[in-house]
């Protein structure tokens, strides 16, 4: 039909169409990759690392691409660092923080090294949930945020008070710069360092805690009863109250139970999230709370009882064969006291 115009060619053929005219097979195209501002990191199958940089010229003028980085694929340590990273190719002259990108994700900017600092484009929805369900009336504990990937949309579009404590230097840098890029620094108060050794004043203080942190070999269980005294009335009789963002790695079949075991196995009572339709004939949340601390605690203990409950569960993405990311929602309200009143 005259003047009708050709459809759009998709990225990936463009990508494919200039590896082949390069002399590589079409298979060496990449399947996917990720996109942060004008620079791209995307993963080379190693029967293919031969034509690298055949493809990263490719990526960078199909995607109109200014740099791009091979990605290794794993973050390594505590810090949660990216492996060495290897430029594929550059479209103009090097210079100096080459590598820095911006991400521009949900009206929010993210400023970053890609060869230092990981961003997973995966945990978008989360990010955009927490900026969602935080208010103006949170004040909010971000123990490991990053280059602020929970703590920026909770202070930006939730307009919580945010304490951000987080322990690698080159991440503390860019949550500093994103703070201000995003006119959000009289919200967000930095605190560099581990958080199991810095923030002891924040205890008792917190309506919601963020426990965006795991890797292969750990998760953040460790780190629940830390998680736990930031909450508000930590130290109350009657219990605390708030809610703490687990985040971890599971199978779908444990995905319900496990972040309620985990705080039970760190001493603190959880009751399992239980899917709409499925509650019929359980016990009531108040009898299970109360078998797991008769169970387990000494009589004087249950003067001080309260309980957590999984009140969300969301799936957030693949991240290896059979095993995905999730988060839990905790809620932590003040529940019963049995026993003699304690001694004012």
């Amino acid at each position: 039909m005259p003047g009708k115009k050709a459809p759009p060619i998709p990225p990936k053929k463009k990508i494919q169409s200039l590896i082949c005219a390069s002399g590589a097979p079409a298979e060496a195209t990449p399947s996917k990759w990720e996109l942060h501002g004008d620079v791209g990191l995307v993963k080379i199958d190693s029967a293919f690392s031969k034509y690298k940089q055949l493809i990263g010229e490719a990526m960078s003028k199909a995607l109109n691409l200014r740099l791009v980085i091979e990605d290794k694929g794993s973050i390594v340590g505590e810090l949660r660092k990216p492996e060495d990273s290897l430029i594929l190719w550059r479209r103009d002259a090097p210079f100096d923080d080459e590598t820095i990108a911006t991400h521009l994700e949900n009206g929010i900017k993210f400023q970053f090294d890609t060869t230092k600092i990981m961003f997973s484009s995966g945990n978008t929805t989360e990010r955009v949930h927490m900026g969602v369900v935080c208010s103006k009336t949170d004040i909010v504990v971000d123990m490991f945020a990053g280059i602020g990937y929970f703590t920026l949309p909770a202070a930006v579009h939730g307009g919580s008070t945010v304490y951000a404590i987080e322990k690698n230097p080159d991440s503390v840098k860019f949550l500093t710069k994103n703070a201000s890029l995003n006119k959000v620094t009289d919200k967000i108060t930095i605190i560099h360092g581990d958080n199991r050794v810095v923030g002891d004043h924040l205890r008792g203080t917190a309506s919601r805690v963020s426990m965006g942190f795991f890797d292969a070999k750990e998760d953040a269980k460790p780190f629940i009863p830390r998680a736990f005294s930031f909450l508000k009335g930590c130290d109350n009789p009657h219990g605390p109250s708030g809610i703490i963002h687990y985040h971890y790695l599971s199978t779908k079949a444990e995905a319900f139970t496990l972040p309620a075991r985990h705080f039970r196995e760190m001493g603190i009572p959880c009751l399992a999230y239980v899917p709409q339709g499925e509650s019929k004939n359980l016990p009531s949340p108040s009898m299970i709370h109360l078998r797991f601390w008769v169970r387990s605690r000494p009589p004087a203990s249950i003067r001080r009882s309260f309980q957590g409950r999984v009140v969300d569960v969301r799936k957030v993405k693949s991240f290896k064969p059979q095993i995905y990311h999730y988060v839990a929602d905790v809620i932590f309200e003040p529940t019963f006291s049995l026993g003699p009143k304690e001694d004012a």
